[in-house]
């Protein structure tokens, strides 16, 4: 073997290990992501669920809670919450009972994922999810019925009074 094609060996060795890297860190930031988009789909979902079902059932926080956290009105004693979340990360809140303006809010706040991504592993936070659903009483006093369309609000996004909602579900 010459001395030109021992140093071409191990310069290829050297951009294989280069490319490799790259290639590694892309397939975990892919992984990631998708993780991320799956988990929020997921919690976003599961509150949706809770507030629809709160609409057609009787108001209660803490089934609302419940439903979020195991899909269930009544856990068992064992039961393990859904994604590792806990009570204090769930905020069900009603506004204006008995009015036009009735509607429940759920937020799941504090929720943390662990990354793949080695370097990246002590980050991976949802932020805040809301979702809201306005009520109205049916004049016959029956159930109350869904009166508007819901909508869920990222972290930047409003849902206090006064400020801007995020447009339909998403």
């Amino acid at each position: 073997m010459t001395h030109k094609s021992t140093r071409q060996r191990g310069a290829a060795i050297i951009e294989i290990a280069f490319i490799l890297v790259a290639l590694l860190m892309l397939l975990f930031a892919i992984f990631d992501l998708g993780q991320y988009l799956f988990m929020h789909h997921m919690l976003n979902e599961r509150i949706r669920s809770a507030v629809r079902r709160s609409v057609a059932l009787e108001f209660n926080a803490t089934s609302i809670q419940n439903l979020v956290l195991y899909n269930t009105r009544t856990p068992a004693a064992a039961a393990q919450p859904y994604l590792g979340l806990a009570r204090t990360m769930v905020v069900v809140e009603r506004f204006g009972a008995g009015t036009a303006e009735d509607r429940i809010r759920v937020i799941v706040q504090g929720y943390r994922f662990k990354l793949v991504t080695p370097f990246l592993s002590q980050y991976g936070y949802t932020g805040k999810l809301v979702y809201w659903l306005p009520l109205e009483k049916i004049s016959t006093g029956g159930a109350p019925v869904v009166a508007g369309g819901g909508g869920t609000e990222g972290e930047t996004e409003g849902g206090a009074e006064g400020e801007e909602e995020s447009g339909g579900e998403s």
